[in-house]
């Protein structure tokens, strides 16, 4: 309740700073579902598809062509969607889109179809449908999780451009390679110890990513000119990390810090997540019964989510053939590095650490790599005494972390 308390807080001060600077703020806030699979709160879910179906009424379609009829007594065309918005994850999910899941709204070519218009508005540039639509992203955004006040306005107050120097480093070294390796000590629970073919890095198509500036207006969208889309702005606050989405990668990871599932979870030190990659598809091995638990069940549901999405038609073909070829796949690879974050129990703040690293399990930050699930897990590189180093393309070694500490 603290949390959730220190983000009103949080949200609050965001809307008082943004009256001074905007024509319009708005807060809202909905009910969070135990389930993804779960109908969404009734009034946001009508909001949301009034907003979807003005922004698509002049698509050929019957239910867009009607929508278009009603929406001068409805006031729909007065509706203004927001250019900028910042969102407050808390334990839990929105819950299903009756909308996208059922219709979905199309792309003006109809070649592909959004499930939300969130999505269709900030057109994210890791999304198949945002090469297929030509319209301009209409909405930068930024997301943090609940987590104290204290701990936001530490993590927060930095100099981000400092901060993307040292991340300009580290990309610098991951660039010369062809090959990354993990390797932490032998543990009673057992060994990080991974091999990544980074080839696919030095392709142009495949960039190597940072968070930290993303979301400020006078720099550019680094995954937009890297895909050839028109993405809109994306960033976490905290940011802090160098990340990629692997191609190859191959060993077993010992997660042993937080993961975050339907919220965050703190992975017990004596019952870590232990997890197999072979060519880029992983298998979880060993974890607590309740973190097992709650990864499974949300497997589960994501699994059923795109038995839905095609029963429906609401996606097309090709992107729910991706999403199943994706389901079980390693997503990111990610090197922390906010100086200010601390070791806690919230993986916004934590998959930020410095000297740290995380994982990702499922959904990745290319085209052709989404699917509908996306489970961060996070490495105590300190404590595991994690080597982070690559070999390039003469064997020569470039290092990052050395005995779990930062040498960049």
């Amino acid at each position: 309740m603290e949390d959730y308390l220190d983000s009103f807080s949080i949200a609050y001060s965001f809307a008082l700073k943004a009256r001074a600077l905007c024509k319009e703020v708005s807060l809202g806030a909905d009910t969070v579902r135990n389930s993804q699979l779960e109908p969404s709160e009734r009034i946001s879910d009508l909001a949301v598809t009034i907003s979807g179906c003005e922004y698509e009424k002049n698509i050929n379609e019957p239910w867009f062509k009607a929508f278009k009829r009603l929406s001068p007594f409805i006031s729909a065309n007065r509706l203004v969607v927001s250019d900028i918005g910042f969102g407050i994850a808390g334990q839990g999910y929105g819950g299903k889109h009756f909308f996208g899941t059922k219709i979905g709204y199309p792309t003006p070519n109809r070649k592909s179809r959004w499930q939300s218009p969130g999505a269709m508005f900030l057109k994210p540039w890791w999304y198949e449908q945002t090469k297929y639509d030509g319209r301009p992203a209409l909405r930068r955004y930024a997301i943090t999780g609940t987590l104290p006040l204290e701990n936001y306005v530490r993590t927060c107050n930095i100099d981000f451009f400092a901060l993307r120097k040292r991340d300009e480093a580290i990309r610098e070294v991951l660039r010369k390679c062809t090959r990354l390796f993990v390797e932490g000590r032998k543990m009673k629970q057992g060994q990080t110890s991974l091999v990544l073919d980074t080839r696919h890095l030095h392709s142009g198509k495949s960039p190597i990513l940072l968070s930290d500036i993303e979301v400020n207006p006078d720099t550019k969208s680094e995954a937009a000119r890297a895909f050839k889309v028109k993405a809109g702005r994306y960033g976490n606050f905290p940011g802090g990390e160098v990340f990629f989405t692997p191609h190859r990668i191959d060993g077993t990871f010992v997660g042993d810090v937080v993961v975050n599932i339907d919220k965050s979870y703190v992975i017990p030190e004596k019952r870590p997540m232990v997890v197999s990659v072979k060519n880029g598809h992983y298998r979880l091995l060993r974890a607590s019964p309740a973190i097992k638990a709650a990864f499974t069940e949300r497997k589960r549901e994501s699994w059923k989510l795109i038995g839905i999405l095609e029963k429906n038609r609401s996606l097309p073909k090709k992107l729910i053939r991706s999403q199943r070829k994706n389901f079980d796949r390693v997503g990111e690879f990610a090197v922390n590095t906010n100086p200010k974050a601390r070791l806690s129990r919230y993986l916004i703040e934590t998959e930020k650490l410095a000297n740290m690293m995380h994982i990702a399990l499922g959904s990745g930050y290319e085209p052709g790599t989404e699917t509908t699930y996306h489970c961060d897990i996070v490495i105590n590189a300190p404590r595991q005494k994690i080597n982070l180093y690559g070999v390039g393309p003469k064997g020569e070694e470039h290092w990052v972390i050395r005995q779990g500490k930062f040498v960049v």
